[in-house]
């Protein structure tokens, strides 16, 4: 009996963790959590950047309700007197833009130039910026402004005229105004200035896409794929 228990009693101390062991054990543990708890959150990143891509409209978010890009004559940074009828079966890309903007205006722009680069083969897209600051944006200063983004001229236009005509076209065919506030630095009133519109070939507004995000130039891409497609069906 008594070599019986002392054998057992050899067993249970070689099971048992020793003093140095246990906290090296209990950290490694913590380890183990810790880098399951960093791959949870990673996975769930991905899949909510996944489901976003999936849910996101092809075409950009919506109008607030049914708008086409309405007629219009206005002056060109080249001085050159431009209407609507010179867009007719064109795709175009409207964005607003004011030159004494000291940040968000250079970002849509400077994405804008990426944009035109990638569709310098696509002879049929256009490229509209409205000025919604039309009393400081003269075509002198247009032109200056457009040179820094490599602005082609024959595919980008840089637009402005009369302050009430170039509102009247903005809240009309784009955007809604919103409450005016004092010392409020956007001139005209508008909401949403960041936004680029995509409009088809028949002048409907399709949808509105983020100015200042960087994977804009490429989801205007894929969105002009689209709309050639629904022109084949």
């Amino acid at each position: 009996m008594n070599g019986n228990g002392s054998a057992s009693a050899q067993r249970a101390r070689r099971l048992q963790p020793t003093a140095s062991s246990a906290p090296a054990t209990l950290e490694w543990g913590r380890w183990a959590v810790s880098l399951g708890g960093l791959g949870l959150v990673a996975f769930a990143l991905w899949f909510g950047w996944v489901a976003g891509q999936r849910s996101a409209p092809p075409l950009g978010q919506p109008p607030d309700r049914a708008r086409t890009l309405g007629p219009f004559e206005l002056t060109e940074r080249s001085g050159r007197t431009v209407q609507r009828a010179e867009l007719t079966g064109q795709i175009c890309v409207v964005s607003f833009v004011y030159t004494s903007c000291g940040v968000t205006c250079l970002q849509v722009t400077r994405n804008l130039s990426r944009f035109q680069a990638l569709v310098e083969n696509q002879p049929d897209v256009r490229i509209v910026s409205l000025s919604v600051d039309p009393v400081s944006d003269t075509p002198p200063v247009l032109s200056k402004f457009a040179h820094q983004f490599g602005a082609q001229p024959e595919r980008w236009w840089f637009l402005t005229g009369e302050a009430k005509v170039l509102s009247h076209l903005i809240e009309e065919s784009f955007l809604q105004r919103g409450p005016r506030m004092n010392n409020d630095p956007m001139p005209g009133g508008f909401l949403g200035t960041t936004r680029v519109a995509l409009v088809d070939r028949h002048g409907q507004v399709r949808g509105f896409f983020d100015g200042l995000d960087r994977h804009t130039p490429e989801a205007l891409v894929r969105a002009i794929e689209q709309l050639r497609k629904e022109i084949h069906r």
